[in-house]
């Protein structure tokens, strides 16, 4: 007993040393290998050591040796893009990451044995798309070509500064197909201990170690990398002294310009977490003047005029000392994508903020590379006359014609040198990605300059008035009331979205971050003066919207138009009158078509608002808001003239989205109390028939068959919603995350409605069961389940269907009409989306309000007079089924606007017909229907039909009751 008891613990013991060899033969084997290749490739680069045991010093932890956001050339078959690109613009340049995941000393002094992962990411392509959170902003989605992993082994030198490594990878393609077989690779980098701005670029390369002739084998890869660890601050006397030299009182107005602290108070971390929010974005350079950014920047160098500028790897140390790499481009499109170096059209810098100026001091050198040299070869340019000077600050006061939360000034050394005195070439820059949160600092204001304007033409020219009556608008103590989001069609009838974010209302400025309000959570986050409200405010908005031809450009700029306005709030009638500008540097093809750059800022646009009322008296469409962009200019003289801009909005008001979250939760619980009820319902009928077995086979098996389709059809509904989560409406995710116990409740109520289909079917096998067997001795029950079958098959056949299929054809020929009215009305076709599908699913919602129906057309075919069906369980769903239209007629009388039809859980469109003669029809229809099965199982089935009609004689009806 003993032995035997032992014996499988040693087969597993065996079994598991047998498992261990063959697991660990490759892996010594590989190891064999790499160690092999490491001799011949790297051994005199960096020596071969044995790695000591011991902990390591956390300054050359495994984060030291990092790399981010580097580029890359070469690789050909390696990285080379995809050929489905065609229709995506424009290009996205390759980028490669390196990551150490273990760093060890070794035996030898300052050699440190090294393991990390290399990532490759090829050239590919992209395509602009819209932010479910953002109607209004460009969404850049990127499609890359193939990338490629691999794992190294190696050492690095300290002293020398070299790493050399060897492992292997495999590369794929965007769609996940591998396209190369693992290979065999070489990595080399110069990666000092410590840097400053002169050896600040890390470069290298990484060979393949197959054959040539091999199907793995690739060409070299060059790389090039900005350094971000152990940085030594070399120019900061210099940034200073040229920012001091060049900024002077003249340029920046000391009292226009922001404190980061006014109180005085700092620290290095509230510093730079500051400074570095501020590099976030694009910022745009000045082009009012004529070859300025050649004059200042060397546009032979960079090989075309720069228009943008971004920061990347923003580094920060103590007093505010901060290093990084510029990039120009001419396009803010994704060629930059994610910080990625651009060596020919990149700077390196290093600056410090001046906490007495208030304002950011910056020296950059530009990244160079030798003719006809791989870009491994790059170097930072030296001199003084090669250096760059970079001021950027906060301007304390904001307008109409200047909403950029951070401006700037680049000169150039060499520039002003050669001026000998005369005027200084600069550069101006603002950034153009103002939604950072820097606005929302404590001390910015907005400055109304244009209101007289908006008061005097905007209102009495444009405004779109309508009979207020005695509407109640929005008094101004909450700004979410005021944050809309649009839907705007043009002429042609062409349609897009967009947002109308307010950036101040009187004398308070909220800022850009008024575009991210929740009206739920943050209702009393604005609060005028106490006192009596005023009748005017002054108002001023930024209006963000959606090319009406965005597939037709190629920057990301383009995708989104931008207008400035501000104006006069008239809080009695609900209108926003206001004067709109447009960066005439900016202007997009929808509204002014071959226009060039070098305009000015064209303010010659009216924008007027009308705001539905807080009290509307009537069950109307939900429109928040209707609207009007249009240019005042002479249309036809005037280049910048443009066509009218329609705009529109479903924004519920604060007040109504509490209200909303209130009743979509108490809509859950009459959906759970519902559905509980069916299945109390259910059970009861199961009772009764198990109490009176023989009247269980004259139950209709369309009835149930009709309320079990209710209940899947309820749940398809649900599940459909759940998993269709990418086209919710934007304001409903805003109510759930507010309330997201609702989502909780929604899946009690998935659960119950599930219980009541288990049920229903339960009761349907029962029935059929019933009705089937065929184990019964007595000719006359054998006789009535056939006649009742007989009888079941020609009341559906002969009655049912016919009547079912002909109110499909009449909901389908309603719908093709209702569709062709939404087609005709773009924005409403939008907000409702009403399919086939969904038309279908309301009528089969009306069939289960009629279950009844079924069960009436076979008593009257087979005049039964049965007790079928409890009266618990047909008055109990005839309830169940009329309160949705009673609770229907309870919301319309309290003026319910539906502006998210998706808000609505209880008593949905989807799941039956509900309107004001709907809500009379079905439940009168369900009463009756309930009266004519009690008299039929009480009187015989065929009691209201005339005498010729009546069934005489059915074999199943003459059964004596004595001889069941």
């Amino acid at each position: 007993m003993v032995t035997s008891s032992m014996e499988p613990p040693s087969h597993c013991g065996t079994l598991l040393l047998s498992l261990l060899i063959l697991a660990l033969f490759p892996y010594s084997t590989t190891s064999s290998s790499l160690a092999k290749g490491y001799v011949d490739h790297c051994e005199a680069i960096v020596p071969h050591s044995t790695p000591t045991v011991g902990t390591i010093d956390y300054q050359y932890s495994s984060t030291y040796i990092s790399l981010q956001n580097g580029f890359f050339s070469g690789g050909d078959v390696l990285l080379a893009p995809d050929d489905d690109t065609s229709n995506s613009v424009p290009s996205v340049p390759g980028y490669f990451q390196f990551y150490s995941r273990s760093l060890h000393p070794t035996r030898t002094p300052g050699i440190f044995k090294l393991d990390g992962s290399l990532y490759l990411s090829g050239p590919g392509h992209a395509h602009f798309g819209r932010g479910r959170r953002n109607w209004h902003n460009a969404v850049v989605v990127y499609g890359f070509g193939r990338t490629a992993n691999f794992d190294m082994t190696g050492f690095w030198s300290k002293p020398s500064g070299k790493i050399c490594m060897v492992g292997s990878g495999r590369a794929s393609s965007n769609q996940g197909r591998i396209s190369l077989k693992p290979t065999a690779a070489v990595l080399k980098l110069n990666y000092p201990e410590a840097s400053d701005i002169s050896t600040s670029l890390v470069n290298g390369s990484i060979e393949s170690l197959g054959a040539a002739d091999s199907p793995a084998h690739f060409r070299p890869v060059s790389l090039l990398a900005y350094a971000q660890y152990n940085y030594s601050y070399t120019k900061i006397p210099q940034a200073r002294s040229s920012c001091s030299r060049h900024v002077d009182d003249d340029v920046v107005v000391p009292e226009e310009v922001l404190r980061l602290f006014e109180d005085g108070s700092s620290s290095t971390s509230t510093t730079c977490s500051y400074v570095q929010f501020m590099f976030r974005g694009w910022f745009e350079l000045e082009r009012g003047v004529t070859n300025a950014s050649c004059s200042v920047l060397d546009c032979r160098l960079l090989g075309f005029e720069p228009r943008f500028m971004s920061w990347s790897l923003v580094g920060c140390s103590e007093d505010g000392r901060v290093h990084m790499y510029v990039t120009f481009s001419r396009d803010a499109d994704s060629g930059h994508f994610g910080g990625a170096m651009h060596p020919e059209r990149s700077f390196v810098a290093e600056g410090v903020w001046d906490g007495e100026k208030n304002r950011l001091c910056v020296l950059a050198l530009p990244v160079m590379i030798p003719n006809n040299s791989p870009v491994a070869d790059a170097f930072v340019g030296g001199g003084g006359n090669a250096a760059v000077g970079i001021s950027l600050w906060l301007p304390r006061v904001l307008s109409i014609e200047m909403r950029s939360t951070m401006i700037g000034r680049i000169w150039s050394e060499k520039a002003v040198a050669a001026a000998s005195g005369s005027t200084r070439a600069m550069i101006s820059f603002r950034n153009i990605n103002v939604e950072t949160g820097i606005d929302s600092l404590p001390g910015v204001r907005y400055k109304y300059t244009r209101t007289h304007d908006a008061n005097t033409k905007s209102c009495r020219s444009s405004s779109r008035g309508r009979d207020t009556g005695n509407g109640m608008y929005p008094d101004g103590s909450s700004i979410g009331d005021l944050r809309f989001d649009l839907s705007l069609t043009n002429k042609e009838g062409q349609s897009t979205w967009g947002s109308a974010v307010p950036l101040s209302l009187g004398e308070t400025f909220y800022g850009y971050s008024a575009g991210s309000f929740n009206p739920v959570l943050d209702i009393e986050t604005a609060k005028l003066e106490a006192g009596a409200k005023p009748v005017l405010l002054n108002v001023s908005y930024k209006l963000s919207y959606g090319s009406f031809n965005s597939s037709s450009s190629s920057s990301s700029l383009r995708m989104y138009v931008d207008v400035s306005a501000e104006g006069v709030y008239n809080t009695e009638t609900g209108t926003i009158c206001m004067v709109g500008c447009r960066d005439g540097d900016r202007m997009d093809s929808d509204l002014h078509e071959n226009i060039g750059n070098g305009y000015p800022m064209d303010c010659e646009i009216s924008v007027s608002i009308q705001l539905a009322p807080m009290n509307a008296s009537s069950f109307d469409t939900g429109i928040h808001l209707n609207g009007t962009i249009r240019s005042t200019r002479k249309k036809g003289a005037d280049p910048l003239y443009f066509e009218p801009i329609e705009m529109s909005s479903y924004n519920m008001y604060a007040a109504e989205a509490v209200r909303t979250v209130r009743r979509m939760g108490a809509e859950v619980v009459m959906v759970l109390v519902s559905k509980t009820l069916s299945c109390v319902l259910v059970v009861l009928q199961l009772l009764h028939a198990k109490r009176r077995p023989q009247a269980l086979p004259s139950v209709s098996v369309g009835t149930l068959v009709v309320v079990a389709l209710g209940h899947a059809a309820h749940l398809v509904l649900n599940f459909e919603a759940l998993f269709s989560a990418a086209g919710t409406n934007k304001q409903v995710d805003v109510l759930l995350r507010s309330g997201g116990w609702l989502e909780a409740n929604e899946v009690v109520v998935r659960l119950t409605t599930l219980l009541a289909l288990l049920l229903q079917l339960r009761l349907l096998q029962s029935a059929w069961s019933a009705r089937s067997s065929s184990d019964d001795d007595d000719d006359a029950k054998r006789k009535k389940k056939s006649s009742l079958w007989a009888a079941e098959r020609r009341a559906l056949g002969s009655y049912c269907l016919p009547l079912y299929v002909a109110g499909a054809l009449i909901a389908w020929l309603v719908h093709q009409t209702q569709s062709k009215k939404l087609r005709a009305d773009v924005v409403n076709a939008r907000r409702h989306g009403y399919s086939v599908w969904e038309a279908l699913i309301s009528y089969a919602g009306l069939l289960t309000d009629g279950f009844l129906l079924p069960q009436i057309v076979l008593n009257a075919v087979g005049n039964c007079a049965e007790k079928a069906l409890s009266p618990p369980y047909y008055v109990g769903m005839t309830l169940v089924r009329s309160f949705p239209h009673v609770y229907d007629a309870y919301r319309r009388s309290h003026y319910y606007v539906p502006s998210v039809d998706s808000s609505i859980i209880f008593a949905t469109p989807q799941e039956g017909y509900y309107s004001l003669a709907w809500d009379i029809v079905v439940p009168l229809g369900g009463v009756l229907f309930a009266v004519l099965i009690f008299f039929q199982q009480k009187l015989g089935g065929s009691f209201f039909l005339p005498k010729r009609f009546r069934s005489v004689g059915d074999g199943y009806e003459l059964v004596s009751v004595s001889t069941i």
